[in-house]
C-alpha cells in the first residue's frame, strides 16, 4: 500500500507516528511500498513554500525509512504554463531534487524518488530525469492524470523501464475524480498494453477516494482488481 502523509490520515509531525502504522500493517497483513507527502512540488516559485515542501518532503522520507517501505513519490509542480519560461523552471527543480538527494543519502540510501505528473508536464518531467540519468529517480504514472491531458498514455514510451510506480483511479472525463478502476472512462486495456509494454515491474496501487461509503468503495476496489489482474494476465499472454 502507499501512505498519503496528510492529516488525519498519517500525522507526519508525530515521530511515533510509524510504529502505530507499523502495528496496524502486521494486523493486517498489509506492506508498505510508498509514501506521497502533501506538500511535494519539487518547482515552487516562492522560497518561502519550497522551503515548507522541502520540511515536508524530509519527514516523509524519514517516515517512509522507519516503515520499511521503498519509494517516495512526489510532484514536478507546474513546469509548463505562464511567468517562467520551462527551462527555468525546470532547473529549478532540479535544484530542489539535489537538495532532497543530499538529505535522502544521509538518511535511507536506498529510498526510490517517483515523480508524478499533473497535467502536461510530462515533458519537463522526461528532462528531470535524463539530467540525473540515475536509479534513484523514476517516474509514477497516473492513469486518471494522463486521460485528462493531451497525450494520454503515448509519453509513456519515454520514460520505458524508469516507471517506478503508478496510481490507478478512473475519472468522468472532466475532473481527477478518483473512481475505482472501471468506474469511469480510462481505457484500461489500453493502459495495461502500456504499462507491459514498457516492462513495468514496481507495485500496482489504486489511488481511489473513499467517497460517503467507505466500506462500499472497498469492495468495488476489490472486483476492479480482480478485472485488472485478469486483463494483466491476458495482455502477458498476448505478448509472448
Amino acid at each position: 500500500m502507499e501512505i498519503m502523509g496528510k492529516y488525519p490520515h498519517y500525522d507526519i509531525n508525530r515521530r511515533d507516528e510509524p510504529l502505530k502504522w507499523r502495528r496496524m500493517l502486521e494486523k493486517s497483513g498489509l506492506s508498505l511500498r510508498s509514501f506521497h507527502p502533501h506538500y511535494s512540488d519539487l518547482y515552487e516559485p516562492e522560497n518561502n513554500l519550497w522551503l515548507r515542501n522541502r520540511k515536508c518532503i524530509e519527514q516523509s522520507i524519514e517516515h517512509l525509512a522507519a516503515l520499511g517501505g521503498e519509494y517516495l513519490i512526489l510532484h514536478a509542480g507546474k513546469l509548463a504554463d505562464g511567468g517562467l519560461t520551462i527551462d527555468m523552471r525546470v532547473r529549478r527543480a532540479i535544484r530542489n531534487l539535489e537538495e532532497i538527494l543530499r538529505f535522502r543519502q544521509d538518511r535511507r540510501s536506498d529510498i526510490k524518488i517517483c515523480i508524478e505528473h499533473e497535467g502536461d508536464n510530462f515533458p519537463g518531467i522526461r528532462n528531470i530525469i535524463e539530467h540525473f540519468n540515475d536509479e534513484r529517480i523514476g517516474f509514477c504514472f497516473d492513469s486518471s492524470h494522463a486521460t485528462l491531458y493531451p497525450g494520454n498514455n503515448d509519453f509513456l514510451d519515454d520514460f520505458k523501464t524508469k516507471i517506478y510506480s503508478i496510481h490507478l483511479s478512473d475519472n468522468l472525463g472532466s475532473n481527477d475524480d478518483h473512481l475505482p478502476p472501471f468506474q469511469g472512462i480510462v481505457n484500461w486495456k489500453a493502459v495495461i498494453q502500456q504499462l507491459v509494454k514498457n516492462e513495468y515491474r514496481g507495485p500496482w496501487h489504486l489511488e481511489v477516494s473513499p467517497g460517503s461509503d467507505s466500506q462500499g468503495t472497498l469492495k468495488v476496489m476489490k472486483d476492479s482488481m480482480a478485472k485488472l489482474v485478469e486483463l494483466l494476465r491476458s495482455t502477458l499472454d498476448e505478448s509472448e
